[in-house]
């Protein structure tokens, strides 16, 4: 397996992440693995050195993170593992269940930690911008979850281009903790990132983290 610091960060991780959008409970998701059958898979992905796992607090409203912190507790132990995982999707009932504001971020991260049964986070991703709460606001609350150590580094995905670059010169300008990953949609579908938020990844630094490498086997139910 091949390692690579994340962008340029000290962030040492392995070319290939495991996603774990796949696990949960069919009450949420119909397609949905369940526990007992997700182990395989982070038996088999442990066993190839792949220790890299990517999940989000919206994949079967949680359910995959309580899979995927049980199994790396179980196969692999927190020092040995790498966690990134994603908020700003709607976690319950209420206004406030929703978004990036600093009580969402503050709340949402606690969240994760518990379900993953962690300590921190080694990756934080924001799963898509949230123009009801000012970037300023998220900003700083991401930076006080990072000088709390309850995150390791933080990064973005499903923005416009403006709206990365804006946010991440912001960061770099007031010294908050900077992205250094872009979570981008990125196959042979969809090159539309080629534009514009690819090459300024790029020219600063960035680590690109694809989703929806094969365009969720788009092409062989096509063609097959």
């Amino acid at each position: 397996m091949e390692y690579v610091n994340l962008g340029r960060s000290g962030l040492v991780v392995i070319r290939l992440c495991f996603g774990c959008l796949a696990f949960g409970t069919r009450d949420v998701v119909g397609w949905a693995l369940g526990e007992d059958d997700a182990q395989l898979f982070f038996r088999i992905a442990l066993d190839a050195g792949i220790n890299f796992f990517d999940t989000a607090d919206a994949y079967s409203v949680g359910a995959s993170e309580e899979i995927t912190g049980r199994a790396l507790l179980r196969y692999s132990g927190r020092h040995n593992a790498l966690i990134a995982t994603n908020i700003h999707a709607r976690m319950g009932p209420w206004p406030n269940d929703l978004g990036l504001s600093r009580r969402r971020v503050f709340a949402a991260v606690d969240a994760c930690l518990a379900r993953l049964k962690v300590d921190w986070i080694d990756l934080l991703n924001l799963h898509s911008y949230d123009p009801t709460t000012p970037e300023d606001e998220t900003m700083e609350a991401l930076d006080d979850v990072v000088l709390a150590g309850k995150v390791r580094y933080i990064g973005a995905s499903n923005f416009r281009a403006y709206q990365f670059v804006r946010m991440h010169q912001t960061q770099k300008h007031r010294g908050w903790a900077p992205f250094v990953n872009y979570q981008v949609h990125y196959n042979l579908l969809n090159r539309e990132e080629e534009r514009e938020n690819i090459p300024y990844c790029v020219e600063e630094g960035i680590a690109l983290t694809p989703w929806s490498p094969v365009a969720r086997g788009w092409g062989r139910a096509r063609w097959q």
